[in-house]
C-alpha cells in the first residue's frame, strides 16, 4: 500500500504544485515563504528569535496556509478535471488513494516548515553581532525545537486530513476553499476550547502543575498534554476521513 500510496503523492504534487500553480508561480510562492518567515521576520527579531519562548511556536500556524495551497485540489480537483472516476476505477486500493492525499500535503508543508525553521536559524546567526559565533551559535531550546518538529508535524497532519475530508465533499475547488477558510476563522477558538475542556477535567494536582508550567515557562508537562491531545485528534480525524471515503458511493456521486 505504501507504493501505491506513493504513486498517488507524487500525482497530487505534479498535478497541483506544477501544472495548477505552474513551475514560476511554485517557485515563487515557496520562495516568499522562505523569505518572509525563515530571513526577514528572523532578522527583523534578532536574537529574541530564539530567547523568546513562544517565538519559536509562532511558526506553528504556517502549516495551514501551506496546507490550504495545495489540500482544496485534492479530491475537488479531481471532480473538476473529471479524473476522479479514473482515479477511482484504478487498482489502487482505498487507503492508498486516502493515505497518498494527505501524504502529499502533510510531507510538503511540514518540510516547508522545516525549511523555513532552519533558514530562520542561520538568519539569526547571520545578523546578531557576538563574539566567536562558530562557538556559541544560537539555537533554540529542545523545547522550542520539539514545538516546530513534533507539534508541527500533528498539526499539519490535523489540517491536512480536515482538508482532503472538506475536498471530498466539496464538488469544486472553489467551494472546498470557501468551506475551509470558514473552518479557518474557527480553528483557533475551537482548539482553545478543546483544551480548556481537557484542563478542566484534569485532576487538581495535575492542573496545579501545568498552570505552574505556563507561568514559569518549564513547557515540558505543557509539551506532553497538546501532543497527546493532538495524536488523539490527529488518530480521531483519519480514521473518520478513512469511514468517509466510500469508493463506490463517490464513483456514483
Amino acid at each position: 500500500m505504501l507504493a501505491d500510496a506513493w504513486i498517488v503523492m507524487l500525482k497530487e504534487w505534479r498535478e497541483v504544485l506544477f501544472r495548477g500553480m505552474g513551475m514560476r508561480g511554485s517557485i515563487g510562492f515557496f520562495g516568499l515563504v522562505v523569505l518572509v518567515f525563515g530571513v526577514a521576520i528572523p532578522a527583523r527579531s534578532g536574537s529574541l528569535w530564539v530567547t523568546v519562548p513562544w517565538s519559536a511556536l509562532t511558526a506553528a500556524w504556517l502549516p495551514l496556509m501551506l496546507v490550504m495551497a495545495v489540500v482544496a485540489d485534492s479530491f475537488a480537483g479531481e471532480r473538476e478535471r473529471h479524473t476522479l472516476e479514473t482515479l477511482l476505477a484504478s487498482r489502487l486500493s482505498d487507503g492508498a488513494i486516502l493515505l497518498g492525499k494527505v501524504a502529499a500535503a502533510v510531507v510538503f508543508a511540514w518540510g516547508m516548515l522545516l525549511l523555513v525553521a532552519a533558514m530562520s536559524l542561520v538568519t539569526v546567526n547571520v545578523v546578531v553581532p557576538r563574539a566567536q559565533p562558530w562557538l556559541h551559535p544560537l539555537l533554540w531550546r529542545w523545547e522550542e525545537a520539539f514545538g516546530v518538529i513534533v507539534l508541527g508535524l500533528l498539526v499539519t497532519v490535523l489540517c491536512a486530513t480536515i482538508g482532503v475530508m472538506v475536498s471530498l465533499k466539496s464538488e469544486t475547488v472553489r467551494q472546498a476553499n470557501l468551506r475551509l477558510s470558514m473552518g479557518l476563522i474557527l480553528f483557533f477558538p475551537a482548539i482553545m476550547l478543546l483544551f480548556v475542556g481537557v484542563y478542566s477535567v484534569m485532576p487538581a494536582d495535575v492542573q496545579i502543575v501545568v498552570l505552574d508550567s505556563v507561568q514559569t515557562w518549564r513547557p515540558g508537562p505543557v509539551l506532553f498534554v497538546i501532543t497527546l491531545v493532538l495524536t488523539a485528534i490527529d488518530g480521531l480525524l483519519i480514521w473518520l476521513s478513512s469511514r468517509l471515503f466510500v469508493r463506490n458511493r463517490l464513483i456514483l456521486d
